[in-house]
């Protein structure tokens, strides 16, 4: 039995193919977890007075060129006196957190993904 380079290779590209069109779609998956979860852990993380600011937390979602990006917004007037403290009160940082939490999310759940595809070329 011999070897046949051109069905080896198109096998591959084949492979190769498939693995980005499914990256794409489970990238765009892991994103959107992550910023749900995001938004979840900032929520979760503001103190509640009057539960203003709490409600405040949105998650934004443009285009920017090619790119999809997602921001976690609070419009609440006294929100960043909260998030980075004043002379009177200590530093929140909910947003700070929630974002810290969210990287080491994404950077697993990628890494997780990428070993996934890469062990599809193995096969």
């Amino acid at each position: 039995m011999g070897l046949s380079w051109g069905r080896t290779v198109a096998a591959f590209q084949q492979t190769a193919k498939d693995a980005a069109r499914d990256n794409g779609r489970e990238t765009e998956k892991i994103v959107d977890d992550v910023g749900r979860l995001a938004l979840r852990d900032a929520r979760s993380g503001t103190p509640v007075k009057s539960g203003r600011l709490r409600a405040g937390w949105e998650l934004k979602q443009r285009k920017s060129g090619e790119n999809r990006v997602d921001e976690i917004e609070n419009n609440v007037s006294y929100g960043a006196a909260v998030e980075y403290g004043t002379s009177k009160t200590k530093p929140r940082r909910m947003l700070a957190k929630a974002m810290r939490r969210a990287r080491a999310r994404l950077m697993k759940r990628l890494k997780r993904n990428l070993n996934r595809i890469s062990n599809g070329f193995n096969r």
